[in-house]
């Protein structure tokens, strides 16, 4: 299952290779916006994410020790 984070950042990627197949500078400028905005919504995204399960992002390393 794709994550929304993982989602936005394909259509970053995506975009990004379309612009370089693009001729037109003002094309491919504006596609690079596009990536650039679809990038910030994964930021995004994956700051949702945390938020909604902080527990999701810790490792037994990073993990708060509980004492007795």
């Amino acid at each position: 299952m794709t994550t929304r984070a993982e989602h936005w950042h394909e259509r970053a990627q995506h975009s990004r290779v379309l612009a370089e197949l693009m001729s037109d500078e003002h094309a491919r400028a504006a596609m690079l916006w596009v990536a650039d905005a679809y990038e910030e919504m994964a930021e995004d995204a994956e700051t949702r994410d945390r938020r909604a399960d902080p527990l999701r992002n810790i490792s037994p390393a990073t993990a708060p020790v509980l004492s007795d």
